[in-house]
């Protein structure tokens, strides 16, 4: 080789050196439009979804199927059914022929799809498959510092509401530790938030306002997270006989969740405002309160936050002594009216589910 067509070729291997970030950045770039249309197109409908994924190139699948469910979060807390939508979608393209990823970054893509219908199957009071679903995250994802933490958290979350409260305390407590151990702020955040809600249910108040407010502050940027942190912070208020600052709890989640389109959490700050007024004894407000979030959660396809509202009307309409229209109206019901986030809607429901026989009679 001569000399000029050597230092040519030196010059041409640098310049591609050089250019190689670059192109990794542009490809980065064009991956995160495709996670941001594919989420988009999951909130409108499911044609649009496999649209959106059709449009992915394979040598870019990779990169949007591992960021799509982490992207996809909030979803899961506005409209749950469009992330289990999302879900099916993504799984059906991760495990596609021509997608270019190797069989370990399969597992890695499918653990993280999981971890997202654990999300989603939560909001939908369905805990005990949202925990099936982050325990075979666990099995799926890679050896990362944070990977089988984020499992162990889900997991630790539906086993709160399943009313598991020793083995979901340890899980989260793990989670807990490895998070702090990275420095990672978000997930302490999340995992401060979920011991909270955890202790909450359980009934240790002091501790649960203390976690909540020290993870409100960890994520204070974060207004889809400090939304549900102040509906949870707003109940440990209720139950400790704070229904100002119960209500100030509520109304910034409400605020929130308005802002940023979070259906879910919207009907739930709803339902914990109007449950003020049962506390208080005042029947009337609360029936028209409860009316009014029964349409809004049907409308959002959350069946179980409807049939809560419909009997704790019930529970009105007793309240100002009309007792046939309170029967009339828990014929209706069905489902297992299970709260999502409250333990005082719980208490509230059973009472009115306990004396249903008596109030019969009555009328």
């Amino acid at each position: 080789m001569r000399l000029e067509e050597l230092a040519e070729y030196k010059r041409k291997s640098l310049a591609k050196k050089r250019s190689e970030p670059e192109r990794i950045r542009k490809l980065r770039i064009l991956a995160e439009e495709h996670m941001a249309e594919a989420v988009d197109a999951a909130e409108r409908g499911e044609d649009q979804l496999r649209e959106a994924l059709h449009r992915v190139p394979p040598r870019l699948r990779g990169l949007v199927l591992l960021g799509v469910p982490c992207r996809a979060a909030w979803l899961a807390a506005h409209r749950p059914h469009r992330a289990l939508a999302l879900v099916a979608g993504l799984r059906n393209l991760a495990t596609t022929d021509d997608w270019g990823g190797s069989e370990p970054r399969i597992d890695t893509v499918l653990g993280e799809i999981r971890l997202l219908e654990s999300q989603a199957l939560l909001w939908l009071q369905k805990p005990e498959t949202a925990a099936k679903a982050a325990r075979e995250a666990r099995n799926l994802l890679g050896d990362g510092p944070i990977d089988i933490p984020r499992a162990d958290y889900f997991e630790g979350s539906a086993l709160g509401f399943m009313g598991r409260y020793d083995e979901a305390q340890a899980l989260l407590l793990k989670a807990l530790s490895a998070f702090e151990k990275v420095g990672d702020d978000y997930w302490i955040g999340r995992a401060c938030g979920a011991l909270g809600t955890l202790l909450c249910r359980a009934g240790s108040l002091s501790a649960a306002a203390s976690l909540l407010t020290r993870a409100i502050d960890t994520l204070g940027d974060d207004d889809h997270a400090v939304a549900v942190l102040e509906l949870n912070r707003g109940a440990v208020h209720a139950l400790s006989a704070e229904p100002k600052e119960a209500r100030t709890s509520y109304f910034r989640a409400l605020e929130l969740s308005v802002r940023h389109r979070l259906g879910g959490v919207t009907i739930l700050a709803r339902i914990n405002l109007a449950d003020l007024f049962l506390t208080s004894f005042d029947f009337g407000n609360g029936l028209a309160a409860f009316e009014r979030v029964r349409g809004q959660a049907l409308a959002a396809g959350q069946q179980n936050l409807a049939d809560y509202c419909l009997v704790v009307a019930a529970q009105c309409l007793r309240g100002l002594g009309r007792a046939v229209e309170a029967r009339d109206l828990l014929r209706q019901a069905s489902g297992d009216y299970r709260m999502h986030i409250t333990e005082l809607g719980l208490e509230e429901l059973e009472s009115v589910r306990k004396n249903l026989d008596v109030w019969e009679r009555a009328a």
